[in-house]
């Protein structure tokens, strides 16, 4: 509900910026459409955390969508899959979901904007001379995004362009719905980030992207850190 709220919310701002001529509307308007008070995703970041490398006794080997992973439990209660996605469910509650990825950040962003290709056009010079080089790069730039960083000294471009970045990141992290924080990982193979704090939160959402900027997407339920670092250090892409 609340992601219908702030959808309905970024159309709001967007009819807004196409009548506010200078960045000191613009900024006024993110810091009472934006503020922590009533949108608090927005002023997460992600945080650095090196993986934590162990073996486990006794592990499940788990295949789907291109990709191989290992679990960390045994006991495989059930598992299905249906237009895709893979749901294994374990004993004690547990259970991994890999499912296909969403459509391209850059495809969402253009949803986003249908209504407006005027401002479509103004974000994407803007983003073009932030020069995200890939998916990931769009990714972790969305997500760096802060509502503190739209000034009234930069252009109503840059300060419009920020703005609707600040509004997909709260998105993004909404509709993963996590009540701890934000990280971002790494391995030789893949990188990506983690939403959530198992200590916080029961379901882990995993955005990730192999080596040719391919994005997964995995929810871990029932998991401490160890284990869903066992799991992402695990993953091979076939």
């Amino acid at each position: 509900m609340k992601r219908v709220f702030l959808i309905l919310s970024l159309i709001i701002v967007l009819g807004c910026l196409a009548i506010l001529t200078t960045s000191i509307g613009v900024v006024v308007l993110m810091k009472i459409e934006f503020r922590e008070s009533k949108v608090p995703e927005a002023y997460l970041k992600p945080e650095l955390r090196k993986l934590e490398i162990w073996e486990a006794s006794h592990h499940e080997e788990v295949s789907s969508l291109g990709l191989t992973l290992e679990v960390p439990w045994v006991e495989i209660v059930d598992r299905k899959e249906q237009q895709g996605l893979t749901l294994v469910k374990f004993s004690q509650n547990r259970s991994l979901a890999i499912i296909p990825s969403p459509e391209g950040i850059a495809e969402s962003l253009e949803s986003l904007l249908d209504r407006k290709p005027e401002e479509t056009e103004r974000i994407k010079d803007f983003l073009r001379e932030q020069s995200p080089k890939s998916n990931y790069d769009f990714y972790e730039l969305i997500l760096n995004s802060h509502p503190d960083q739209v000034s009234i000294f930069m252009s109503r471009k840059e300060a419009i362009a920020k703005v609707t970045l600040v509004a997909m990141k709260a998105m993004l992290v909404i509709s993963t719905a996590p009540k701890g924080k934000i990280y971002s990982f790494s391995t030789e193979d893949i990188r990506g980030f983690q939403f959530g704090d198992p200590e916080m939160d029961d379901n882990i959402v995993i955005e990730f992207f192999d080596s040719h900027d391919k994005q997964y997407s995995l929810i871990i339920k029932g998991a401490n850190q160890n284990e869903i670092d066992f799991i992402l250090y695990s993953i091979r892409i076939l």
